[in-house]
């Protein structure tokens, strides 16, 4: 089992231009209602996101490339879930709250 690395889920007023400096894993909004944006700093790598319930049951999975990715987490339960993002070989997680 691969060891997670937790990040903090930075700032909730996340700008379609900011830049994610290195590792970082950011979350925005947060908490979120409709759409979570999850901005992944390495432009170009392929990346896996799972977003896992307080249960431990996995609720939400995509893939794709790039630096950006909006999940669409309007059917999900009001609740605390994990987001853990696999990309280049790194596993980062970080806790966002579902309205």
């Amino acid at each position: 089992l691969m060891e997670l690395e937790e990040y903090p889920c930075m700032g909730t007023d996340v700008g379609e231009h900011d830049r994610v400096k290195g590792n970082a894993l950011v979350l925005g909004p947060n908490p979120a209602s409709h759409d979570l944006n999850v901005f992944l700093g390495s432009e170009g790598l392929s990346w896996r996101i799972r977003i896992i319930s307080e249960l431990g049951t996995e609720v939400l999975t995509a893939s794709g490339a790039g630096s950006k990715v909006i999940l669409d987490v309007h059917d999900l339960a009001p609740g605390v879930y994990a987001v853990i993002a696999e990309q280049d070989k790194r596993i980062r997680s970080c806790r966002f709250v579902k309205e």
